[in-house]
């Protein structure tokens, strides 16, 4: 004898849910991160409700159960996990990571690019491109300024070396800026390329540039590379 399929009994609609859940129609669904439920009947809440009187709104804001971040399952305020964003003299950004609960408080944290123009990063946590503050660079010579920030030669390394250039009036030797030519000349120009002119011999061989003024030199270094190029005698230098 043959099943006779008589009806279909209907699911019955959900009343009440477990934590980390909320009730939406009769259904309970996933949280989703950035929000934590208690379960019951009670609707989700927003991580942002739980900030304290007068916090700063975050940037960014997300839902940490245990180790795991962007839980869909939160189920207490404690879980809702925010970032601040602010600037000092030493930083453009660095960032407070708190409970959401606890307010704009707690470990600050940067990164290497976030230094400011003559920073480099200090005391890396060992953990993708962080660290906790910023510190003035000590690496350019007298008569120099810095142009960027410090960029570590390999992750985690505490580093002063600040790219850094002469100021105007003074070229670069070796790693010294020096007073550059007043005898009515400063650079020499080839194309796109100048070198400066000093009024003093640095190098030997030396490039002599002769002015109504007086003379000038420039510094020769063997070997091609960038800048002006010289032969003397068979040998390739290079002024820059």
């Amino acid at each position: 004898m043959g099943v006779v399929i008589l009806g279909v009994i209907p699911a019955r609609a959900a009343t009440t849910c477990d934590p980390g859940y909320y009730l939406d129609g009769g259904t309970c669904r996933n949280c989703g991160s950035g929000y934590y439920c208690t379960g019951g009947t009670a609707p989700r809440v927003d991580c942002i409700e739980t900030l304290p009187d007068g916090a700063p709104i975050p940037y960014h804001y997300q839902s940490v159960v245990g180790a795991t971040w962007g839980a869909a399952n939160a189920t207490e305020a404690y879980h809702c996990m925010c970032d601040w964003a602010f600037s000092d003299e030493t930083r453009t950004k660095y960032v407070h990571e708190n409970r959401c609960m606890l307010g704009a408080t707690g470990p600050q944290y940067t990164q290497y690019q976030w230094c400011r123009t003559g920073h480099y990063a200090i005391n890396p946590l060992n953990s993708g491109n962080w660290y906790t503050n910023c510190a003035p660079c000590d690496n350019a010579p007298a008569h120099a300024h810095y142009t960027s920030y410090s960029t570590p030669s390999v992750m985690y390394a505490v580093e002063s070396n600040c790219p850094w250039e002469c100021d105007a009036g003074y070229g670069r030797v070796g790693d010294v800026c020096q007073p550059l030519c007043t005898a009515g000349v400063t650079q020499i120009h080839v194309g796109n390329t100048t070198a400066p002119l000093f009024p003093v011999k640095y190098t030997t061989p030396t490039l002599v540039i002769r002015t109504p003024g007086g003379i000038c030199y420039g510094n020769l270094t063997a070997g091609h590379g960038t800048g002006i190029h010289v032969t003397v005698g068979g040998t390739t230098y290079r002024m820059e």
